[in-house]
């Protein structure tokens, strides 16, 4: 009975070596191009199993690899791809309201889109679109 536990336990740590072994950075480059060509982080439903899916991996080595080579944790990642197109909007429609501009970048309301969009440029949506419109307008 002790030799079964024994063996037991050593593969299950050859499973979690094989994790280990699996290389980060091409599937994050995977994942980076897929994000960019997509733009699946419209959608306020997308999910880590779904982005494991889509690039044909799974939820543990999708997720390694974005802590690994993106710094952050899948939430902040997509949060970050999110505010980089309401950027994008707010360049390119400066008519649209802060609500509207939320909703088009994938945000499920307007506090999460706030919220994240200061912690990546240090000021609220509706401070960055007006002085991106005061900018324009010089």
């Amino acid at each position: 009975m002790k030799n079964k536990h024994f063996l037991h336990f050593f593969q299950r740590k050859d499973r979690s070596q094989d994790v280990e072994s699996q290389p980060d950075e091409p599937l994050y480059l995977k994942i980076e191009e897929f994000m960019e060509e997509s733009k699946p982080y419209l959608s306020c439903d997308y999910t880590l199993t779904d982005l494991s899916l889509d690039t044909c991996s799974n939820k543990t080595y999708t997720s390694r690899a974005i802590n690994k080579m993106a710094g952050e944790n899948f939430n902040n990642y997509l949060n970050r791809h999110r505010v980089d197109y309401a950027k994008s909007l707010i360049a390119a429609h400066p008519d649209l309201t802060v609500k509207e501009i939320s909703a088009m970048s994938g945000f499920r309301n307007v506090v999460t889109f706030t919220d994240a969009f200061k912690k990546k440029t240090g000021m609220t949506p509706g401070r960055y679109k007006n002085l991106f419109s005061r900018r324009k307008g010089q």
